[in-house]
């Protein structure tokens, strides 16, 4: 029996989502990215099911079942995934294609809304218009946009670029003190730009000692 008044869902955890979205190569990262799929079992429960990229031992159910933990299923060979809702951590091509291969229903927003709201830039406009986020934070759609950036950020530091899609601190430059960016640096600042621009900011908190300029 499902949850009353809800449907049961079928869960799909997607982490490259955000990789996706900026179009980044994620070949060498796509493998560690599979092993992931079964952390999303938790979100249910024993009347969900999840669809896995790796084959999980039963073991693992049992260890999760023994300690009163209840989670997401697999799906059975032949299960009709009809009556799911389909829950992905992210909605993009991709995850709409498998989950509606897979049988389940997709109610999603338009992909390209989902897009635009999960980018940096959609969110520096907001910001800007509410006064919200980090102060001073700026979008920059090109080279020509981002030196302007920097001239009025001259002498403010530290400051960090961020990609316009990404999360967890992928392709973070950080400029430390008043040597600016190095052309090592400023290269990838390039390529950020070259896949939907960046924004640029100074950090809320000092940044730690330690961390890579990149």
């Amino acid at each position: 029996m499902a949850r009353s008044g809800s449907s049961p869902k079928f869960f799909f955890f997607n982490p490259l989502f955000d990789l996706e979205l900026g179009g980044y190569p994620i070949d060498t990262v796509a493998a560690s990215a599979r092993q992931m799929s079964p952390l999303f079992a938790l979100m249910g429960t024993s009347q969900d099911r999840i669809l896995l990229d790796v084959n999980v031992p039963d073991a693992y159910w049992e260890y999760l079942d023994h300690n009163g933990i209840d989670h997401a299923l697999p799906p059975g060979k032949r299960e009709d995934l009809a009556g799911f809702e389909a829950v992905p951590w992210g909605w993009n091509e991709s995850s709409l294609e498998r989950l509606t291969r897979a049988g389940a229903r997709c109610d999603h927003p338009p992909i390209e809304t989902v897009r635009a709201v999960n980018g940096r830039a959609w969110c520096a406009a907001f910001n800007a218009d509410t006064g919200t986020g980090v102060p001073g934070t700026r979008f920059c759609a090109d080279e020509q946009e981002f030196n302007r950036v920097l001239e009025d950020l001259e002498g403010s530091y530290p400051q960090v670029v961020k990609p316009a899609f990404g999360a967890s601190g992928y392709g973070f430059v950080r400029m430390r003190d008043a040597t600016g960016f190095s052309p090592d640096q400023r290269r990838a600042i390039g390529g950020l730009i070259a896949r939907g621009g960046c924004v640029a900011a100074r950090p809320r908190r000092p940044l730690r000692a330690g961390l890579p300029g990149l």
